[in-house]
């Protein structure tokens, strides 16, 4: 019988570099490994639906104090629509008390959101997308990351309902392709902003080159070129109303390359320089409230398993 009381380094260095299937396995060697398991196999827990199966799984793979839950050989919980769903998930919430991060990994139906809604541990709540679908917020949650945002004047309400007073964090993550398109302009102009003034104490805007990746006009709809000067401007042109409530971070704008339009000016200065300037021009804007920062300098900042949480797309 192995005791963390009387091994206590040794136990720590297996849970810090075991790999999930050996913790299972050692996991009934006593009562206090046990509990170690599972709070780290619940500290972050990923929520799916297909084909109308809600799913409750961990990144390392089946919870085992859910297992009891499941249906399905291959995941942790499963039911098939109400009651079932509600049932079965209320029960499997009991079981996780301690978790920190919740990755919400395909729009779910509100019903689905609104189970999750007073775990009271959460403090990161991640979303596939920022769908039209309404959203219960997570009360309590610090931060609110979104992933593949599209036309923000389409999710208002969504992500309005997902903030909350307590929110310290709203981090957009905005993909781009290699000449420097998104699939859909992610702020436009004029439009009215989605944050309350209390809400929010900062929002991130994670601009990401997808290098493999070319956008095809018919495919994939209506693009936009972010590579272009004044498209990329109008990406902070809210910050002009909401920069005196919030602090804003603009992480990789230097891997956005700048094109001049047909017929346009030559632009000289990178990306970042001509961002900066175009917020200088706006005496509302100072540099203490917004900031440009580089991948590594934003996780130097934030630490290495916040900035995964903040950037890895939900698989």
């Amino acid at each position: 019988m192995i005791d963390h009381d009387c091994y206590p380094h040794l136990m720590d260095l297996i849970v810090h570099h075991a790999p999930s299937s050996s913790l299972l396995a050692l996991r009934p060697a006593s009562r206090t490994f046990r509990d170690v398991v599972d709070a780290i196999f619940t500290n972050h827990i990923v929520v799916s639906r297909t084909n109308g199966c809600v799913k409750i799984t961990s990144p390392l793979g089946r919870i085992p104090t859910l297992m009891r839950y499941h249906i399905d050989p291959d995941v942790t919980l499963t039911a098939y629509g109400t009651p079932y769903t509600e049932t079965l998930v209320t029960a499997a919430l009991g079981k996780l008390g301690n978790t920190h991060t919740i990755t919400f990994a395909t729009v779910l139906p509100e019903d689905v959101y609104t189970q999750f809604q007073h775990l009271a541990s959460v403090q990161v709540v991640r979303y596939v997308s920022a769908a039209r679908a309404a959203r219960p917020p997570i009360m309590g949650a610090k931060t609110n990351v979104f992933f593949c945002v599209p036309r923000l004047e389409l999710v208002r309400v969504s992500i309005r309902r997902a903030l909350t007073r307590d929110m310290e964090k709203l981090v957009l993550n905005v993909p781009f392709d290699t000449n420097g398109w998104v699939r859909q302009p992610p702020i436009s102009a004029g439009m009215y902003p989605p944050y309350r003034p209390t809400a929010a104490q900062e929002v991130v805007i994670i601009l990401t080159r997808e290098r493999h990746l070319v956008y095809n006009s018919d495919a994939d709809g209506y693009l936009w070129p972010l590579c272009y000067w004044e498209p990329a401007v109008s990406l902070l042109c809210h910050f002009q109303i909401q920069s005196k409530w919030h602090r804003y971070t603009v992480v990789g704008a230097e891997d956005l390359p700048l094109r001049v339009p047909p017929n346009g000016p030559e632009v000289e200065e990178s990306m970042e320089e001509h961002m900066r300037s175009k917020l200088r021009c706006d005496p509302a804007v100072s540099d203490e409230l917004v900031h440009f920062a580089t991948r590594d300098e934003y996780r130097l900042r934030v630490g290495d398993r916040q900035f995964e949480l903040e950037t890895a797309y939900p698989m």
